[in-house]
């Protein structure tokens, strides 16, 4: 099997035109050597949404089957919950990836950052843009921690602002999210749209600039106020399934749960035979 080929580039400048990939075969996801699971970018590819059915590696390969058939919405609410497990290495089919959105925030990304290294626990960080301007150096922490980043938009919009926003909102929160990583030398593959929000043009945006959509299958709330790091835990622990992708967050107040949660949430994981994993792209 050919591995992908990830491709550097100097800063772009303004709205990036970024050059396609040649993408391995529709929904090929490439392990790594760490045991994450790499995927790679290509016009072909739906949003990858994690599992209720499971990931399975076949020949080497961890291989995601969806349904495409009907309109958006109902592509989505099918192939979302659902990696289709067949056969392969346990250690594979097995992972769970735990993701983490809102940051880069100056006390709770390092708090969970340090949880994850004292663990060993690979991790993705889907981080918006003005965050990331604001503080380089937790990006730094991140790229120096071996942790994967993704893009979730430049500035995070909140429901109420949809009504106001442009029809292209999301096409300008990829391209200017994508100008403010490459200005920190991160060159992100992976794109969580703010709230989860898609479209035909913005998904076709983001694939036009290299980047795989990734949305999730397992969302605790640890937004909510009041929540505990032993709630917080045993929802992920019990909804969790081979392929699934969890939904956490580092950004926002309130996430000391969060970073207590991870010795709980990877105990429990492991007890379940499931194995957290990174992902790649």
């Amino acid at each position: 099997m050919r591995p992908s080929v990830r491709r550097r580039s100097s800063s772009r400048g303004g709205a990036p035109a970024r050059s396609p990939r040649h993408a391995a075969p529709h929904g090929r996801l490439i392990p790594e050597r760490s045991g994450g699971l790499r995927i790679p970018a290509g016009p072909c590819h739906p949003p990858v949404t994690g599992s209720r059915g499971g990931a399975i590696a076949r020949g080497g390969a961890l291989h995601v089957g969806w349904g495409l058939r009907g309109s958006l919405d109902r592509t989505l609410t099918a192939l979302g919950r659902r990696i289709h497990a067949r056969t392969g290495k346990a250690r594979l089919r097995r992972g769970v990836a735990l993701t983490f959105d809102d940051g880069p925030h100056p006390e709770f990304t390092p708090r969970i950052v340090d949880a994850l290294t004292a663990l060993r626990l690979p991790a993705t960080f889907f981080v918006v843009g003005t965050q990331a301007e604001q503080h380089p150096d937790l990006i730094r922490l991140l790229q120096e921690r071996g942790l994967s980043i993704g893009l979730h938009g430049h500035r995070h919009y909140l429901p109420r602002h949809l009504p106001t926003l442009p029809p292209d909102w999301l096409e300008r929160e990829i391209d200017e999210g994508l100008a403010a990583l490459d200005a920190l030398g991160v060159r992100a593959n992976l794109f969580r749209p703010p709230m989860g929000k898609v479209s035909e043009p913005g998904l076709a945006h983001a694939r036009a600039r290299g980047l795989v959509t990734v949305l999730w299958d397992v969302d605790p709330r640890d937004w909510e106020p009041g929540v505990t790091r032993e709630g917080l835990a045993n929802a992920v622990i019990t909804r969790s399934r081979p392929g699934s992708i969890v939904l956490l967050h580092d950004g926002g107040p309130h996430r000391e749960a969060t970073a207590e949660a991870l010795p709980l949430i990877d105990e429990g994981l492991r007890r379940a035979r499931l194995r957290p994993v990174g992902l790649h792209a």
